[in-house]
């Protein structure tokens, strides 16, 4: 009992038993819960985890709260906060590093905003530069345009007559339709307007001129060492005998086509005009090699060619004779001029001579 007598005294002097179930609750470790701490307390708890550290009592007497270990703790961002908790320090990429993700982040953003626009360069083969070199002596010597071709534009349909095609090698490597096309236009067609001269001397006077701008073209091909001409100069004479050759249909028969109905006359205009006419441009008595390349000395080859009888030229040179001699019948000498228009004595003297500079034509006045 002596022994009782201590601790009962020692009971009763802490306040009996509601004493003791208070001083119990007050000894108990106290228990929060996680949902009234601040983010910044869960933080500062972590951290003091992970450094091994007691963690000093907050200002509501709260204790650490428990963390699971077996999870790595995660990589907290810096934040600015109301309270007095100080910001977690992390680990800040390098700064070279930084710089190289803004130059990546400017040239993505450059790239996304303004495409860059590659310039692709047509690289023409050949055969495409030879129907483009076909097509601009097409142009040069007849005055003829391709409407398929990309320079047929307005500029150069003032220059030339345009005429239909599908493509380019269509049109330059079927230069027998090509012409036939040309000189069947009607004398009122509007095309004929934009026509190379020379104006007036008609269908004979327009196939003279392409002969003799053929040949001087020819004239360049076969004089230059590149071997790449050889072709280009065989498609530039087939094109200058087919210019003779539908010269001598055109005068043969006069209604194939209309522009050459009055052929005989504009056989005689064209010969007046080689006799007085300083220009040789428009001279069909004029040959690049000589009297016998020339436009009327191969006409009159053509002619006795086609016509086997040797009628027809006949018929023709002596048609061109009755022109000469209306003109002459105006003037009394060489010397005197004659009306208007129609020249003097010695115009018609010189046509004759012209007229005369072919064998077969001398002999048959």
């Amino acid at each position: 009992m002596s022994g009782l007598l201590p601790d009962l005294a020692g009971w009763a002097l802490r306040g009996g038993a509601n004493n003791e179930a208070a001083e119990a609750e007050a000894t108990a470790t106290p228990t929060v819960a996680i949902g009234t701490l601040s983010e910044d307390d869960i933080r500062a708890r972590r951290l003091a985890r992970m450094l091994h550290t007691p963690l000093a009592s907050n200002d509501n007497g709260s204790s650490p709260m428990e963390i699971d270990d077996r999870k790595p703790p995660a990589k907290v961002v810096n934040s600015k906060s109301n309270n007095n908790t100080s910001p977690m320090e992390t680990e800040s990429p390098p700064t070279n590093h930084l710089k190289k993700l803004k130059v990546d982040s400017s040239s993505t953003t450059t790239n996304t905003s303004k495409p860059t626009k590659l310039k692709v360069r047509s690289i023409q083969t050949a055969e495409q530069k030879l129907l483009r070199k076909k097509e601009t002596i097409l142009k040069n010597t007849c005055g003829i345009a391709l409407s398929c071709s990309v320079t047929s534009t307005t500029a150069t349909s003032k220059q030339y007559v345009v005429l239909p095609c599908d493509t380019i090698a269509e049109g330059v490597n079927n230069m027998a339709g090509i012409l036939a096309t040309r000189l069947a236009l009607s004398p009122h067609d509007p095309i004929l307007a934009t026509s190379p001269p020379p104006k007036g001397h008609g269908l004979i006077g327009y196939l003279g001129v392409c002969h003799r701008l053929l040949g001087e073209e020819l004239k360049v091909l076969r004089g230059g060492n590149d071997h790449r001409n050889t072709s280009l100069s065989e498609w530039v004479a087939d094109i200058q005998k087919q210019v003779v050759a539908y010269a001598a249909s055109s005068l043969m028969e006069p209604d194939l086509f209309e522009l050459a109905k009055d052929g005989s006359a504009q056989l005689a205009t064209c010969l007046q005009s080689s006799g007085i006419s300083s220009d040789v441009s428009t001279s069909i008595t004029f040959g690049t090699h000589g009297p016998s390349s020339s436009f009327y000395h191969r006409l009159c080859d053509e002619l006795q060619t086609q016509d086997a009888s040797n009628t027809t030229f006949q018929s023709l040179i002596e048609a061109v004779v009755v022109i000469f001699l209306e003109g002459l019948s105006h003037v009394e000498t060489v010397l005197d001029g004659g009306p208007t228009g129609s020249g003097g004595g010695l115009v018609w003297v010189t046509a004759f001579t012209s007229l005369a500079s072919h064998k077969g034509a001398a002999q048959a006045l």
